[in-house]
């Protein structure tokens, strides 16, 4: 039934949307489907980054455990894109503890990066572009040397105070791992506020 109006013309009702609410729709799915692909995009690189802490601090605590066990100090040297353990060779230089194996050489996947403090003072990155078995200066037989550890963990238990993050370039998810005097680690995920 239509309404018949006073002067004898019928009223239609339509049925059916405006070309503005189809244009609306339209763009708050653009807009969902963008925050969607930017969520996931973010999320493979937090995942790498939660296994990158994960694995810094499973090593560290293997690297206490050596210590403790071999009866030896084992120093740890960070770089902005990687970290190194190393250990006193019979000549009285820090080398590589283990090149091969478990508590060998890591470089982090771009764009990952280490923030160092020692005992609560920014440690500034070393230069991160030499490779690792080239990093230091030549000695005297003109061969290259490893360059000391900036943190030491001790057979007793004991390390160098140190806080290192795990970054990444414009996100502001990121790890920080903390160890005080007596070895005893913490890592914590932060946000940073913006």
């Amino acid at each position: 039934m239509f309404p018949i109006l006073s002067a004898g013309r019928r009223v239609r009702r339509f049925s059916g949307f405006t070309l503005i609410e189809v244009m609306v729709v339209t763009i708050i799915i653009a807009l969902l489907a963008t925050l969607v692909t930017l969520s996931i995009g973010n999320r493979d690189l937090d995942e790498r980054m939660t296994l990158e802490a994960q694995r810094l601090e499973q090593l560290l605590k293997l690297a206490q455990d050596e210590a403790a066990l071999k009866g030896i100090a084992i120093g740890v040297r960070f770089d902005a894109d990687g970290y190194r353990f190393l250990a006193m060779d019979d000549k009285r230089q820090w080398d590589d503890y283990d090149k091969e194996g478990v508590l060998r050489p890591r470089r982090l996947p771009a764009p990952l990066y280490l923030v160092l403090q020692v005992e609560g003072q920014p440690v500034p990155a070393p230069d991160a572009q030499k490779p690792p078995s080239a990093s230091g200066p030549p000695n005297a037989g003109g061969a290259a040397t490893t360059p000391a550890p900036q943190v030491l963990i001790l057979p007793g238990g004991e390390s160098t105070a140190f806080a290192v993050e795990l970054r990444a370039p414009g996100d502001s998810l990121y790890y920080r791992l903390e160890s005080d005097d007596l070895g005893r680690l913490k890592n914590e995920t932060h946000r940073q506020a913006g």
